[in-house]
C-alpha cells in the first residue's frame, strides 16, 4: 500500500528500492528479496497519494492487477463464501465491482458498494442474519441498494430449487417448475455451472431432468 503513505516516506524507500539497501548503516538486502509495491487506484476511489516521477521511475515497470470472475469464484469457493452469492455472481458478473460506476460525491454517501471484499462480508451476513428485515438493511450497507435487493430476491427463489445434487440422485422425479419461470431458470443456471463443473458426476443425471423440462 506504497501510495497511502505520505509523500516523505515515500521517499524513504528510494533508497530500498533502488539500490537495495536500508538506513544509515546500508544494510544489503539479500539477492533472494525482491521488492514489490502495491497500491489501489486513486480514481477508484480509495485514499491514494500520487506518486512521485522519482517513485515512478524506481518501480517500473508498472501493472494493472484484478483478479477475473473465475479467479474470483476459484478463491471464494475455498474461503466457503456463501454459494448463493457464488451463484448470483456468475450470473450477473456486472455487479462484482461496482466502484468505478459510482461518481465520487456518490461514492461518499453510498452506504455500502459491491466489491470482491464486501461480496465476502455480504456471505458472512447471509450466513448469520435470519431476520429479513435485518438481513436486507444489512446487506444494502455492504454492497449498496441495488445488489443488495437482486441479491435476496435471488436468494428467496433458490430457497424453493432443489440442490443439483438432489436433481442427479432423482432426476426423474425432481419437480421442474413448469409454472414458476424465474424457478425453472435458475435451475437450468445451476445444471449450466454443474456440469461445467463436474462432467463426469453431473451431465447424464442431469441430460435426463433437462429432457423433462417444458
Amino acid at each position: 500500500e506504497l501510495n497511502l503513505a505520505h509523500e516523505d516516506m515515500q521517499g524513504a524507500t528510494h533508497q530500498a528500492i533502488e539500490e537495495r539497501k536500508i538506513g544509515a548503516e546500508e544494510f544489503t538486502l539479500h539477492d533472494n528479496v525482491r521488492v514489490v509495491a502495491a497500491g489501489n487506484e486513486a480514481k477508484a476511489g480509495f485514499h491514494a497519494r500520487p506518486l512521485s516521477l522519482a517513485m515512478l521511475t524506481r518501480l517500473a515497470p508498472h501493472v494493472d492487477v484484478a483478479p477475473s470472475l473465475d479467479e474470483w469464484v476459484q478463491w471464494a469457493r475455498g474461503a466457503a463464501v456463501h454459494p448463493t452469492i457464488v451463484a448470483y455472481l456468475q450470473q450477473h458478473p456486472e455487479v462484482i465491482d461496482t466502484q468505478r460506476d459510482v461518481g465520487a460525491a456518490a461514492l461518499k454517501n453510498a452506504r455500502g458498494i459491491a466489491t470482491r471484499r464486501t461480496w465476502a462480508k455480504a456471505s458472512a451476513i447471509l450466513k448469520s442474519v435470519r431476520d429479513d428485515e435485518a438481513l436486507e438493511l444489512a446487506l444494502e450497507g455492504a454492497v449498496g441498494r441495488g445488489p443488495a435487493s437482486e441479491l435476496l430476491q435471488y436468494h428467496r427463489t433458490m430457497r424453493k430449487v432443489p440442490t443439483v445434487d438432489e436433481i442427479a440422485q432423482n432426476p426423474t422425479g425432481a419437480p421442474t417448475f413448469d409454472q414458476d419461470p424465474d424457478c425453472a431458470h435458475l435451475v437450468v443456471e445451476n445444471l449450466i455451472a454443474a456440469v461445467r463443473r463436474n462432467p463426469k458426476r453431473y451431465a447424464k443425471p442431469l441430460i435426463a431432468y433437462a429432457d423433462r423440462l417444458h
